[in-house]
């Protein structure tokens, strides 16, 4: 961070000629992409009480929405939530979980960036386990990086902006709680992640 606000005195300077204010913004971006990427490794090996509790499911989405509520409004996403009232509490890691639903969320939110859109949130109780569905109305994934998307550094998005660990990491959280991520997306027609 200090490297970084050093740099952004740097490129306001008057002094320098359009080459070195280039490379100053450059590395401006790298800067904002280590932080990311040390964010995402944070995310990655951070400890966890790693104790499971009996936790609902509709309260951890609702507080991830509450907490982007304003990065939701400024880029004009609507959402909507279809809670199904008979989920039972599941027994699992809160932060965890909590996690792959940030995940989940600012993904869709990424895919819409342009124009907004609808993001849906859809919970369902199916008896032998419980079903939470986050769908968006964004640019969709192409089919030949479907097969990709939950490797660990694969990413769609440009370097400044993701690491390609998000999917990773809430892919092996869903696992070791006996769960399992399903995707469906078409080019164009958004994505939904079950």
């Amino acid at each position: 961070i200090g490297v970084q606000w050093h740099l952004k005195q740097l490129a306001r300077s008057p002094h320098l000629d359009d080459e070195t204010h280039k490379m100053t913004h450059i590395a401006i971006e790298e800067c904002k992409r280590m932080r990311l990427l040390l964010s995402d490794f944070q995310s990655f090996s951070k400890r966890s009480s790693g104790l499971k509790e009996s936790v609902n499911i509709h309260a951890v989405l609702d507080n991830c929405l509450t907490f982007y509520k304003k990065y939701l409004r400024d880029r004009k996403i609507t959402v909507v939530r279809r809670y199904d009232e008979s989920v039972p509490e599941i027994a699992a890691i809160k932060d965890q979980i909590s996690q792959v639903f940030v995940n989940l969320l600012l993904n869709a939110v990424e895919a819409m960036e342009e124009k907004g859109g609808e993001l849906l949130l859809l919970t369902e109780n199916q008896g032998h386990c419980v079903s939470v569905k986050v769908q968006d109305t964004g640019s969709g994934i192409v089919a030949a990086d479907m097969e990709r998307i939950f490797e660990p550094f694969f990413s769609t998005k440009s370097e400044v902006v993701g690491t390609g660990l998000g999917l990773y990491v809430s892919y092996a959280i869903v696992q070791r709680h006996q769960g399992d991520i399903r995707v469906d997306s078409q080019p164009g027609q958004g994505s939904t992640f079950t």
